[in-house]
This record gives C-alpha cells, structure tokens and sequence, in this order.
C-alpha cells in the first residue's frame, strides 16, 4: 500500500514539472523582458517574438493606472497572425518602477515626467532593433505614440486608442501638425473628451493614410477590447494592411 502511494506520489511531481516545464516553454506566453532607457528607467516587458516574420513588429502602450497585461489577449492575436509583439510597462508602472537604483511610481510625476513617455518608445524600438514599427496605444500611452510618431517618420503607422488633446500635459496639438505616420484613431463616442479629441487629431493630421473609428458604448482606452472585442480585429486588419 506504502509503495502504490509513494508511486502515485512521484508520478504526480513528474506530472507537475512536465506541466510547468511546457508552460514555460509555451510561445503564446512570451517572454519576460527588461531593457535601459537613455534617462535610466528599466522597464520590463514581454514579447512574442515571430522569429520568420516579415511583418513590422508591434509595440504596445497601455495607459495610466495599469499594467502591461491589459493588452495581453490583444498581444497573442497579433502573434498568432504572425507579427512579433513587445508589451511593456510604463515608467512607473508594474514592473517597470526602478530609476538609477531608486523605486518610482508614476503618481509622483509631474508634468515634465509624462512627457518623457517617448523615452521608453525609443528604448523599445532599439531593444527589438527595428526601424520599421507600429505602435498601439490606449489614453496616455495614444498620446505619448503620437508625440514619438512626429519625431519618427520611419514608423510603419500608430493606433491610437482614446487619446486626448493634453493628458496630463502630454499635449499632441503640434506633433498632430506634424506627424507624417499613417495612423487609425478609435475612441467611444461617450467618452467625450477622447471622442471630441479623436476628431480633432484625424481632422487636423496633414496626412491622406488616416481611419477614424468612433464606436457606441466601448469605454476608454484598452476596456474597448473587452466591450468590443471586434475592435481587436478592425485593428489587425488595418496592421496587415499597412505591413
């Protein structure tokens, strides 16, 4: 009896490694990432990495108060479609808090610290060294996108989710003036602020390769996703189309 006993009991350990070994050995996980920003935050990512891809990869920016993982289910379906994908948490978000050996939480930032945002676009499209990138953001994370998008003409196309004329100083009225990146603008028209900003950006955006897609009843920023989970669709689409 002993013996049966102790025999299940290994036969369940071996079970448990094997499980945990093909999780971490599963591509639809990703893998954990970190990598330096020129002002010295490290910030923590995951990326799908499609190693045959021809497609321009794909950066996603979540927005303020959350993490990385909001735009995980987003993140496999684009895998899946075969682009590779790095989702990273914000300076001073998740994982992503340590500072020249110092912990920093973005509800200590000020104005100007927002405005770094960009710094960690750049820090991530070196890390994937890549000149040739899209990028997907949602609230505060659309508008630090489009603040990059003006200074890099080289971008294959941006997504802006909810972004806003100034959030929390990050204003987009000028790089909207100049930003030459083809780009699609999505936003719930209840949302009213990024609803009215949305039109504003797409109006104003001297550019012809431009979509704005105002829904009913979806949210802010990457909530859309789970109202309207189409929405994940329309986007791949237009990523496919701009590859």
């Amino acid at each position: 009896m002993k013996k049966t006993i102790v025999g299940l009991l290994v036969l369940f350990l071996i079970s448990g490694c094997i499980t945990s070994a093909q999780t971490e050995d599963d591509p639809m996980s990703g893998k954990t990432v970190s990598f330096q920003t020129v002002d010295q935050y490290t910030i923590v990512g995951t990326v799908w990495k499609n190693e045959k891809s021809t497609k321009p990869p794909v950066i996603l920016v979540h927005q303020l108060g959350r993490d990385r993982h909001s735009f995980d289910s987003f993140a496999k379906k684009l895998f899946s479609d075969g682009f590779t994908v790095l989702s990273y948490d914000m300076r001073g978000h998740g994982e992503s808090t340590r500072k020249n050996g110092a912990n920093i939480s973005f509800t200590s930032f000020t104005e100007n610290d927002w405005k770094q945002l960009p710094h960690d676009m750049n820090a991530a499209a070196g890390f994937l060294d890549a000149d040739k990138t899209f990028i997907v953001g949602a609230s505060i994370g659309a508008n630090a996108t489009l603040q990059y998008a003006a200074d890099h003409p080289f971008m294959s196309g941006m997504v802006l989710l909810s972004p806003g004329i100034n959030y929390r100083g990050v204003d987009v009225t000028l790089a909207t003036k100049k930003s030459t990146v083809s780009m699609l603008v999505i936003a719930s028209k209840e949302d009213s602020y990024s609803a009215n900003s949305s039109q504003s950006i797409f109006s104003t955006a001297p550019i012809s390769e431009k979509k704005l897609l105002l829904v009913e009843n979806a949210g802010h920023g990457t909530d859309m996703f789970l109202k309207k989970p189409e929405l994940m669709d329309e986007i791949l689409g237009w990523l496919n189309e701009h590859s």
